[in-house]
Parts: structure tokens; sequence; C-alpha cells
């Protein structure tokens, strides 16, 4: 028997960009800061992801308000003592601003991420998330991706 791959609809506007809907304010936390550091600074700026920088400011990981929790306050660590660069994910996932929303889409799909980094060279350029992406992408193909995001991080909880 032949499978056939089916393929999602495409954007409705093919012309999107990352760096027309990315956000451009983008707080970072240094490596060495506290797990405390990074938690106040996600609670004052409403954001769930922080890129985490060295001494030159170069990207170095990302540090989510998840990796708080289960690698840090759920394992009995205080977030006063614990540094950010312990906890952080060391393999940022990013994309450029040139990268189309489509190819941004599929390498959330591919990495099971709802945030990226964007970047131009070395530099961090802005954070595009699935938020963002809800406000320009069709309302079916949203939830579709949605639900393969989410299917996919139960998949990998439970692995």
């Amino acid at each position: 028997m032949e499978t056939k791959s089916v393929s999602r609809p495409p954007f409705r506007d093919t012309t999107l960009r990352c760096r027309d809907v990315m956000r451009r304010r983008v707080f970072v936390v240094p490596s060495e800061s506290s797990v405390a550091d990074a938690a106040r600074l996600m609670a004052q700026n409403g954001c769930g992801m922080l890129p985490v920088v060295d001494t030159a400011r170069r990207l170095v990981g990302v540090v989510t308000d998840r990796d708080i929790v289960v690698r840090a306050c759920s394992r009995g660590q205080s977030p006063l003592e614990v540094r950010v660069e312990t906890i952080m994910s060391r393999t940022p996932v990013c994309c450029r601003p040139s990268d189309s929303l489509a190819q941004a889409e599929e390498l959330m799909l591919e990495k099971s991420k709802k945030r990226l980094v964007v970047t131009e060279g070395d530099e961090i350029a802005g954070i595009l998330t699935l938020s963002d992406i809800a406000q320009v992408e069709q309302p079916l193909q949203l939830a579709r991706l949605a639900r393969e995001l989410g299917a996919r991080e139960i998949r990998l909880e439970h692995a």
C-alpha cells in the first residue's frame, strides 16, 4: 500500500517574513544571573522565555518559565542560589528575520517549540512566538499547528 504525505495549506500571505511579525523588544538574562532574577524579569515583562547571553552578550541558550519550575524549583533548589546557566537549554532554536513565517512554523513543529529566537548574524533581532503567528495566521492552520505542538509535547513528556 502506498502512502502519500499530506502537506498543510500554505499561508494566505506568503510574503510575510519573521521580521514582519516578530517582537523586537527582547529582554535577555546573563548566564551568571540567578534563577530568581530570570523569573523576576519574566514576570515584570510578561514573557515566558528569555534568551541567555554570556559576558560578551552572545546568545548561549534560552531559559523558560517551565525550565525554572522543572529544573530548579521542583528539585527543591533555591532560585536565589541556582544560576541560569545550570538550568538553561543550551541549544536555542533560531530563525532569521528574512525567513518566511511558513519556515518558522515548520521549525517550531520540527523542534516542538512555541518560541524562536530571531537572530541576524551574532545579534539577537527579536523573538517570534506562536502567539505572534496567531495574529496573522489563518484560524484553521493555527489550530492545526497548536494541536500538533501540543501532541508532540505530550509524547515527549511521556517518552
